[in-house]
């Protein structure tokens, strides 16, 4: 919506070169891109300035096929050849590449991106091996119907996930249900506005689609208010609500816990964050946001130990190649601190995926030449959505399936694979997640309505003291601190 004023402007006011205005917009876009994907990911997914580089890489693919330009190129059939095929790898190899942990959509979105105009760009000159595989009838179709599709697909996944998490049966039926929707959405919406009488000319379509988008505005605003009006929710439900807003600040963020915003690891405090007590037992709590949250329960429920703590975001608290502040972070506590103070113990941390197994161990190992005990907390209990909204609706539902359907399955092997690879090493494990899941249903809840979890899987303050005081760490713990709401 901005960018063709901006261009109109530039161009026919400031007299810009079109070339130059597109070019620059990409540049400014994709630099501004690649700084806030390391501050705020959502934001960079989610706003138009940090995204406008890949519409702007097809406005580049557009120039560069013009008649003109297309009448004076002098590229080789194999080298259009060559540009296809590395633009379908790159397609390709991105679908098994990208993680929720990829660096997306800045360094991560080159490879669909670039890999896209290099296939638009040569199918446009010569009919490359890659645009004959992508002429056959069935994949044009998909091409046909895929704008439909981008618009269907995310709302009957988000519908049906309110309810239950997709599966393995499930997910073929969802795609096929949007697929379906989608080719109708084509046939009696798309199509018809594409012809007379239903085809409008340029001011018209301005005119009426402007008109539409202000309503919808109004429409939106004026039906929030009215689902306030609409919708009465009990006392316990908007306790548990008010938990969608919650701020951790139990977890020391920008002092001990390094603020994901915060590039440099002097942000870290380290005399404050790891001053060893003379005269107690000192803890020392390494890891990354799995570990920060802890920290607090810790400190709250054995006030005779000093727990001291350095965590930093997606730090998993091992030897080997981490990089940026975790590992600064890392670097120091292994190198310089652990050799030259002596801790009663060091609790590990973390969201541990099954390729560190291997790590922990060699890490503990290392550690114990240190120190007097080294404890690994395992993974906890993590739901595809956030707890609170899962909670919300199923009191509202009365139904606790609405909660139990939602939790992530892995998350109890990683806890079995992690316990019986620490069995008979020496290292102490604390399996997290039996201690919130002892049975067939999950603690969800404790000291009245407050949410173990303030997102999908990490733990309130309340939901942390809990977990600490049923820790077979220090002596008796607490088996009655929490509730389990019924199944």
């Amino acid at each position: 919506m901005v960018i063709p004023f901006l261009i109109y402007f530039s161009k026919k006011v400031l007299k810009i070169p079109l070339k130059f205005i597109i070019f620059s917009l990409l540049a400014l876009s994709f630099s501004a891109c690649l700084v806030e994907i390391f501050h705020d990911k959502p934001a960079t997914f989610y706003l138009p300035q940090y995204r406008a580089w890949e519409f702007l890489l097809g406005s580049v693919v557009m120039l560069a096929t013009q008649p003109a330009v297309l009448a004076k190129s002098r590229v080789t059939k194999p080298v259009l050849e060559s540009s296809a095929a590395v633009g379908l790898v790159f397609i390709l190899a991105s679908l098994f590449a990208l993680n929720n942990k990829s660096l997306f959509p800045g360094p991560g979105a080159l490879g669909p991106c670039l890999g896209a105009a290099l296939v638009l760009y040569s199918g446009s000159q010569q009919r490359t091996v890659v645009a004959a595989a992508l002429s056959y009838r069935p994949l044009r179709f998909i091409g046909l119907v895929s704008y439909s599709l981008y618009l269907w697909h995310w709302p009957i996944w988000v519908f049906f996930s309110m309810y239950d998490r997709p599966g393995l049966w499930t997910v073929p039926l969802l795609l096929g249900a949007a697929f379906g929707v989608s080719v109708l959405s084509w046939r009696f919406i798309e199509q018809p506005f594409r012809t007379r009488p239903f085809r409008l000319s340029a001011k018209s379509t301005i005119g009426a689609m402007g008109g539409v988008m202000v309503f919808t505005v109004l429409l939106a605003f004026a039906g929030s208010r009215l689902n306030a009006t609409a919708w009465h929710y009990s006392p316990a439900e908007q306790k548990v609500m008010s938990y969608m807003a919650y701020k951790p600040t139990t977890m020391r963020t920008g002092t001990c816990f390094i603020d994901r915003k915060t590039e440099d690891i002097e942000a870290y405090k380290a005399a404050h964050c790891l001053d060893v007590q003379a005269g107690q037992p000192n803890y020392l709590v390494l890891g990354d946001s799995h570990a920060a949250d802890r920290w607090y329960g810790l400190q709250q429920s054995y006030p005779n130990i000093h727990f001291l703590q350095a965590t930093a975001p997606s730090c998993e608290p091992v030897l080997g190649e981490n990089g940026g502040q975790c590992g600064a972070l890392l670097h120091y506590i292994f190198e310089d601190f652990v050799p030259s103070h002596h801790l009663d113990g060091i609790i590990l941390s973390a969201n541990w995926l099954e390729q560190d197994f291997n790590n922990i161990v060699k890490t503990a190992q290392m550690l114990r030449n240190y120190t007097d005990r080294v404890i690994v907390l395992g993974p906890s209990p993590e739901y595809d959505q956030l707890l609170p909204l899962l909670l919300v609706r199923a009191m509202v539902k009365n139904n606790m399936d609405l909660v139990f359907n939602h939790i992530l399955q892995d998350r109890k092997k990683r806890d079995q694979m992690l316990a019986a690879r620490l069995k008979g090493t020496g290292i102490e494990y604390v399996s997290v997640y039996n201690i919130l899941c002892p049975g067939t249903v999950c603690l969800t809840t404790v000291s009245e309505n407050v949410p173990v979890l303030f997102d999908a899987d990490h733990f309130t303050a309340e939901g942390s003291v809990f977990l600490a005081k049923n820790m077979p760490l220090f002596g008796q713990t607490h088996s009655n601190a929490g509730d389990a709401l019924p199944h």
